[in-house]
Formats: structure tokens, sequence, C-alpha cells
């Protein structure tokens, strides 16, 4: 009833979808630790060490 074709397409399909859920999930780790250490980084710059 289906070809290779058809199979093919559905595999890619599925492929896509895993690797957009992978994205997304490895996403907010990835923004977060180099917004901490950013943050990190402007406190120690701007922090007044003679007070």
């Amino acid at each position: 009833m289906f070809d290779n074709s058809s199979r093919a397409a559905d595999i890619g399909f599925n492929t896509v979808i895993g690797v957009g859920v992978f994205m997304l999930a490895t996403a907010v780790p990835m923004v977060r630790g180099p917004a901490a250490i950013q943050t990190r980084l402007a406190r120690t710059l701007l922090t007044d060490r003679a007070a």
C-alpha cells in the first residue's frame, strides 16, 4: 500500500521532530549557563572594592 518514498518521508519527519524536541530540551540550560556567567562577571567588575 505504501511505497519506500512514503516510508522515507515518515522517517525523515520523525527524525526532524525528534531533533527539534532535543533542541528545545537543551536550549534552556545552554542559555542559562552563559547568562549566569555574564551576570557573575558583571557583578564582579561593578562591585566597589573600596567599600
